[in-house]
């Protein structure tokens, strides 16, 4: 919890397959930074069976040809915080119509999206970014949001 009458935002990316097969592990968190967001708890991990059917359903990934990339080794997983972070974040990744959009994605976690399709997925809301983070994290470095223990 935390957060309350802020714009601050909590939202998590999870990189995963040919992304961190190229090594682009710090191009996932320098894009983060260059949006202005602040990384509250990043960490690597090989998932069990159960952990990615978990993990897919708490982005919205059931099908599994989406989770392929997650079962297939390990991923990285990145808490970050920011005003508005949800929808920033997502126009940072070209998922946007509004004027932050990069049309044909020109850098940063565009670019990242747009060449490794399906190996880059992010919070679409603020409440599913706090679920995420609780699932993926014992705590939060000083963030304005708070993980209760389970």
């Amino acid at each position: 919890s935390g957060g309350e009458g802020r714009l601050c935002e909590l939202v998590v990316v999870v990189a995963m397959g040919a992304l961190l097969e190229d090594d682009e592990h710090a191009s996932v968190i320098e894009g983060l930074v260059s949006e202005d967001f602040r990384v509250v708890n990043c960490r690597t991990a090989t998932l069990s069976g159960t952990q990615v059917d978990s993990l897919g359903a708490l982005f919205g990934h059931r099908d599994p040809s989406a989770l392929g990339p997650l079962r297939g080794g390990p991923c990285l997983l990145v808490a970050a915080e920011r005003d508005s972070g949800v929808s920033r974040l997502q126009a940072a990744m070209g998922r946007s119509g509004g004027t932050l959009y990069r049309p044909g994605g020109a850098g940063g976690l565009a670019s990242l999206t747009q060449k490794y399709k399906g190996c880059l997925w992010a919070s679409e809301t603020a409440g599913q970014g706090l679920k995420q983070a609780a699932y993926c994290f014992d705590s939060l470095f000083e963030s304005a949001f708070t993980i209760a223990p389970s």
